[in-house]
This record gives C-alpha cells, structure tokens and sequence, in this order.
C-alpha cells in the first residue's frame, strides 16, 4: 500500500510519498489498503500480541465485544450486529506459552477449542502509546463494509447500514455520517433524506384524489336523483 520512492539526483527534495488509493485490495485481495497501510487483521494481531497470534474466529469476536467492558466493546456502548468486526481486535492465539506484552493487560477466552486474546491498554501508558487494541480504520467488516474510526461498519455504495444489506438507491455510509438514523436501537435504519418526501407524495397524492372522490360522489347522487325523478314521472 506504500510504494517505495526513488531520488535520481536532479532535484534537493525527495518525491512525493506515493501511497495506495484508500480502499484498494491488498494482501491477495483480503483486506484494504487505508492511509498507506494494508489493514489486515492478522498482521494487527501479530503487531499487538506476539508472530502466534492471528485474527480470531467471529464467534469469538462476538462473545467478547458483546460484553461491553474494557476488553471487549464498540466504544462506550456495547457492539450491535452490524459492528461487531469493528470493536476490539480479537486474536487467535495459537502457542502454548502466555503472551508476553508489557503496555497492555491481556484477556483470555476459551471459546470452541480456540484461545482468544483482547487486550486494554493500561492507564499509566494512555497517551504516551496509540492504542492499537481497536480495530483499524478502514478494516475490512465483512462483504461490502470497512471499519470507520468510529468503530462501525461504512457500507460500499448500493448497501445500506448497520448490517449492509443490499439496497440499490443507497449511497453507502454508516449512522455516523449524518445521513442515517436509527430508528430505535438495534432496529433496522432510515434515511433522512427518503422520509419526507415519502410523506409529501402521499400528501400530494391525497390531494389529488380527494376531489375526484368528492366528484365522483356528486354525480353518483345526481344520478340517483334523475333516475328516481325519470321512475316516478313514469309511474305517474
């Protein structure tokens, strides 16, 4: 995702740092390229723990972000459905000895035959170290969605949030961005922009209709009243 820069010695300044576009595949297509950086979870989990540790299963992932504590969550809240890669990083730890790390306090989950690690950086070393418990931005969350900073899924163009279904008319996003909202926690989301005009066509359309209702009913009487006039002259 960075590619390297070359000095050939007719200029004093070195070249622009010449990156991969945000978004690009790396690693054989399994994850993005974000700021430079190929944001695959392994290597994270390799950088936080230790060459053992490797990204954990979703089962594992889940069982811990759900918990909403200080080793496993999206933020101050716990995680939903549609956020559940972007919490803490989950790793897979695959030796036999206890990982050995000094700026973070580790937790261990045995979960389906696998031991899963998540860590929480300690208060005497926050600020003086990035916390590199979190997943990524731009992390790839499934098909279709990236990590944002925030630690929700953003949907591709076509998806809409917070699980990224399919939806041809929608611009992509998360319900970070302003143009969503949930409409209860946990519930399926509407677009802003979508809602009022939905409730003004069915305005315009009432107010059409309503007049043609109201005419149609008129000359229903009227006709009634002509044949009842027409039927008695008759029998008269």
């Amino acid at each position: 995702c960075d590619f390297p820069e070359y000095c050939n010695g007719s200029s004093t300044a070195c070249v622009p740092d010449v990156k991969s576009a945000d978004l690009e595949p790396c690693n054989n297509k399994t994850a993005y390229c974000f700021e430079g950086v190929c944001q695959d979870p392994d290597i994270q989990c390799a950088k936080l723990f230790g060459k053992f540790a490797k990204v954990s299963t979703y089962l594992c992932t889940q069982e811990v972000n759900f918990q909403a504590d200080s080793f496993g969550n999206c933020g101050k809240l716990g995680c939903n459905f549609g956020s559940i890669l972007c919490g803490k990083i989950v790793c897979h730890w695959t030796h036999s000895k206890i990982v050995s790390v000094v700026d973070y306090d580790v937790q261990y989950t045995y979960l389906g035959g696998h031991i899963c690690l998540s860590g929480y950086l300690r208060p005497e070393t926050k600020g003086l170290l990035e916390d590199a418990t979190r997943m990524n931005n731009g992390t790839m969350c499934g098909v279709n969605k990236v990590c944002n900073n925030l630690l929700n899924c953003h949907c591709d163009v076509g998806y809409s949030p917070p699980i990224c279904e399919p939806a041809p008319l929608s611009p992509g996003g998360s319900y970070d961005d302003g143009f969503w909202y949930p409409e209860s926690k946990g519930e399926s989301l509407l677009r802003k922009r979508y809602a009022a005009p939905q409730r003004n066509g069915l305005l315009i359309s009432f107010y059409i209709f309503l007049p043609i209702l109201i005419l149609t009913a008129i000359v229903a009487l009227k006709w009634d009243k002509i044949r009842f006039w027409n039927r008695e002259g008759t029998i008269n």
